[in-house]
Formats: structure tokens, sequence, C-alpha cells
């Protein structure tokens, strides 16, 4: 196992942890949904990593092209997610919206920071 699936693990165990020591989320943090959500987000990430680590040697249009379908992916999912939990009219849905949010960024900010690391290296 690579370095940044252990490093997608750990943000996915610190996200759920956290969810689960900060009051207002503690009822949304045990819920089976968020916990599948947060897991989702740390498998999508190692497998968009493997997506990008494969580019590295394509031109660099090619390259562009997968940083994008990757950016674009993660939107609409997202976006996905939000809305079918509001229109299934669950609990805490401003809570979930914001933590999905939450999930996005900080899983982002993961995989950019690595992946810069290898547009570096390549």
């Amino acid at each position: 196992m690579n370095k940044f699936n252990l490093k997608s693990i750990a943000l996915c165990i610190a996200i759920l942890v956290v969810s689960n020591l900060i009051a207002p989320l503690q009822d949304l943090g045990r819920s089976q949904i968020w916990i599948l959500t947060v897991v989702f987000y740390s498998a999508l990430n190692m497998l968009f990593f493997r997506w990008i680590n494969k580019s590295q040697t394509a031109s660099p249009l090619g390259f562009s092209v997968v940083v994008n379908g990757i950016t674009a992916a993660k939107m609409f999912i997202t976006l996905g997610i939000i809305t079918v939990y509001l229109l299934a009219d669950q609990p805490n849905t401003t809570l979930f919206a914001l933590g999905v949010f939450v999930v996005f960024a900080l899983n982002s900010a993961l995989f950019v920071i690595d992946s810069q690391g290898l547009v570096r290296k390549g």
C-alpha cells in the first residue's frame, strides 16, 4: 500500500473520530450514511490518485484532461450525494451538507498536495 492510500485512510479515520467528538455532530457522526460517505470519499481519493499516477507519463494535454475530469467528477458526486440526502428527507440536513463539503475540501486538499509531488517528480 502506498503512502497516499495510508494518508487517505488516516484522514478518513480522523474525520470519523472528530465528527463523533464534536457535540452537534455526534448524532450525524454515528449514522451509517455519514460513515459510508466519509469512507466513500477516501476510496474515491485513492481511485483518482491511481488515475492521476497513470497519467503522469501522458502528454501535457492528457494530464490536463485527467485533472479536469477528476475535478468535475468530484464536484458532481458531491452535489449528487447532498441532493439525494436532502430529497430523502433525512435528519440533520444542514449539518450533513456542511459536513460533506468539509470532507470534500479535506480530501481535495490531500489530493492536490500529493498530486503536486507527482508533477514535480514527473
